[in-house]
């Protein structure tokens, strides 16, 4: 069905149909939406975003992009998804699965399908893949990552400061040997965090170890090795982890557990 088959059913003109469609709140009663949207639901009428693009008009879609379906980034996506709806507005989102040439092609597919704008959220994207979508005037907001030389606004976290909390509130507890496991380096959270965890021990006039600092992934299995390593390789030992992740954090956990250690402070 189209526009013209809600007029006639409705017996409104197909302008006024659009302009209930399209939510302006001008030009029409009431009684007559009342009308028109019983006509849409009786004609199963879905309006075709792709058209309205090409007639200039907002398709009422935002692009959503994540580096991959976590827990983490599932809530984020569900919760961007619910905030969208309760505006009138659709998500598409993609998974990269943390594979550069799939956050490419997402991209171009968030393009294609006219999306009003795009809300990425990255660990390895690039400035001017961000430029190319501004120039196709497809506004574009990044969430926890500074892109540099680029146009679009980025909404980020605080990481160092969480960094120095972190680690000062055990030093604040008495731990002297913090260990720390560290999320991907060429993340802004991560790079954050470990800097707040370094700069932190220092101003307390403690020494850093490179023993007690090893690298994750920000998954479950990562987490479970860096502590299997730290376990096994620290001469001096560690009353306290520091890891970057709720997942990382959980592997911990379960590697104490099964090499029949006590649970040293863990924060997260």
């Amino acid at each position: 069905p189209t526009i013209v088959h809600v007029a006639r059913i409705a017996g409104i003109s197909p302008t006024t149909v659009s302009r209930v469609i399209n939510r302006k709140n001008k030009g029409y009663s009431e009684k007559t939406k009342q009308k028109i949207l019983k006509a849409v639901r009786d004609l199963n009428y879905l309006p075709d975003r792709r058209a309205r693009s090409l007639r200039g008009l907002k398709t009422q879609v935002i692009g959503f992009m994540i580096p991959n379906f976590n827990l983490f980034f599932h809530d984020i996506a569900r919760m961007f998804s619910n905030l969208c709806a309760s505006k009138g507005y659709g998500v598409l989102v993609c998974s990269s699965e943390d594979n550069l040439e799939r956050q490419t092609a997402n991209l171009d597919y968030l393009v294609h399908q006219a999306v009003d704008g795009v809300v990425i959220i990255s660990e390895r994207i690039e400035g001017r893949r961000i430029d190319q979508l501004i120039q196709k005037d497809i506004p574009v907001v990044v969430l926890d990552e500074e892109i540099s030389l680029t146009g679009a606004p980025a909404v980020l976290t605080d990481y160092y400061k969480a960094g120095v909390l972190a680690t000062q509130y055990l030093i604040d507890l008495g731990h002297k040997r913090v260990a720390f496991i560290k999320g991907r380096s060429f993340v802004l959270s991560a790079k954050a965090r470990f800097q707040g965890y370094t700069d932190t021990l220092r101003s307390n006039g403690l020494s850093i170890d490179k023993d007690l600092i090893k690298e994750g992934d920000f998954s479950y299995k990562s987490g479970y090795k860096a502590t299997k390593k730290l376990l096994e390789e620290s001469r001096e030992g560690f009353s306290a982890i520091f890891s970057c992740c709720d997942f990382m954090a959980l592997g911990a956990m379960a590697c104490i557990q099964d090499m029949g250690k006590k649970y040293p402070m863990i924060i997260l």
